[in-house]
């Protein structure tokens, strides 16, 4: 199946949801919204894997949208009473940020300081839980500091660097290390400041 078909599918089946939902709040059944942000729509099978998704909306391309998303989403549920909305429309949280970027973490305070719940994806940056974002955000997936010291403790303490001038395969744990990373997203910023502290003899990281 490719990555439009997976999520025109999921899409649909979200649908068919809310539709039903809908019909169970007019039975006078308890039914309330969860808004699932998205990144944009995927174009390939490596976006797919990025967008975790019950009203569904998309923020733009790798979340750039996010905090303006995050606030109209605070405007809307401000005063809903007086908006006239179902208690089945009203919103109790959110879903989404399967990405740690700056936008997230923006987003991510903005609905903290709303008292709006949020409950992460795949989105494991430390840094998402600061400020007022620590008050109503659950992530879901272990933090990159644990990620960090696992793969800082198997970098120094297991045999992974083959030995020079060994006519026999010899391997020893790693003294030195080339951390590569990218300076615009807040995750891979975030994992590589956290390995060279964790790992072993940092000066020759």
């Amino acid at each position: 199946m490719t990555s439009k078909a997976w999520y025109d599918a999921a899409r649909k089946a979200i649908d068919t949801g809310n539709e039903r939902a809908e019909q169970c709040a007019g039975q006078g059944r308890t039914v309330r919204t969860v808004v699932a942000f998205g990144s944009s729509r995927p174009r390939d099978e490596t976006d797919a894997l990025f967008d975790g998704t019950t009203e569904v909306r998309t923020t733009g391309e790798n979340f750039k949208d996010a905090e303006q998303a995050a606030r109209r989403l605070v405007d809307e549920t401000r005063d809903e009473d007086a908006a006239g909305r179902e208690d089945y429309e009203k919103v109790v949280g959110v879903l989404g940020y399967a990405q740690s970027r700056n936008s997230t973490k923006a987003a991510l305070r903005v609905l903290g300081r709303a008292g709006i719940p949020a409950v992460g994806t795949t989105a494991t940056a430390d840094e998402m839980l600061e400020g007022p974002a620590s008050l109503n955000y659950w992530p879901s997936a272990p933090s990159n500091s644990t990620e960090a010291r696992i793969e800082a403790d198997f970098a120094g303490q297991e045999n992974i660097v083959a030995a020079r001038g060994e006519k026999r395969n010899v391997c020893s744990p790693t003294k030195r290390a080339l951390v590569i990373e990218s300076s615009a997203d807040l995750y891979s910023r975030s994992l590589a400041d956290k390995f060279r502290a964790e790992l072993p003899n940092p000066p020759g990281v």
